[in-house]
């Protein structure tokens, strides 16, 4: 029977597809190298979250012959490398977009409403803030959107009901009654919040730094919901 790893939460919520089509099915909270390794060595298939898959694993896993990753991106996988060594590498596109839309949208109101602030001040039974501390209408502002595949069109159609002005920053243009395409500089000069979910590959590596934070008019207000610790450059 062909073995596969897949975390125990997936196991969960696919009602133990894999295991109905006749796979042996190994659970693991997350797949690490440890884990993998620890569980069977001769496995045939591998879902795995984000714990990164080292090119050096291939070798200890003769059997192995497919990759998933639970989500979006390559991010921790080598993908070349794995098919130079007979290994398919998916994904699942699209597949979270809307949710992860939704947790941008989420944070965009935190910020303009000062929520987490005011819930802070609550708990401690302090109501100062209703005098010192002031939100902002989204309604009117500018929202820029680095990146403008799945996740960024289910954002930029959902902030059309805001009222907002939308402006987006993509490597390819796509046809969108949702929003207006400009260069980097303009987006990060006009825009009042940021949301950044363009992809992590080597070409948007580094994409946001400290020149790029200047550029904004007012104190940076930012929510990195797509591979924001290579997008963004260290001090």
């Amino acid at each position: 029977m062909t073995k596969v790893i897949i975390p125990e939460i997936a196991d969960a919520q696919t009602d133990h597809y894999l295991t109905k089509k006749g796979y042996e099915v190994l659970t693991v909270k997350n797949p690490t190298e440890a884990s993998i390794l620890a569980t069977a060595p001769d496995v045939a298939g591998i879902m795995m979250f984000v714990a990164p898959f080292p090119n050096s694993l291939y070798a200890k896993l003769p059997n192995l012959k497919v990759l998933a990753r639970y989500g979006v991106g390559y991010d921790s996988i080598d993908a070349e490398y794995a098919a130079s060594q007979g290994v398919w590498v998916t994904n699942t596109p699209g597949a979270n977009a809307v949710s992860v839309a939704e947790s941008a949208i989420t944070d965009i109101l935190l910020l303009a409403k000062q929520s987490v602030t005011i819930a802070a001040k609550m708990q401690a039974n302090d109501t100062t803030g209703a005098k010192t501390i002031m939100g902002h209408e989204l309604n009117g502002a500018t929202v820029g959107i680095i990146g403008y595949g799945n996740i960024g069109q289910a954002l930029a159609k959902m902030l059309s009901g805001f009222g907002v002005n939308v402006l987006l920053y993509n490597r390819t243009h796509r046809e969108t009654e949702y929003g207006k395409y400009v260069d980097l500089e303009t987006l990060l000069t006009e825009s009042d919040y940021v949301s950044v979910n363009i992809a992590a590959v080597p070409a948007t590596e580094h994409l946001i730094g400290e020149a790029e934070l200047k550029l904004m008019k007012h104190r940076p207000t930012w929510s990195t919901l797509r591979g924001g610790r290579s997008l963004m450059k260290q001090p």
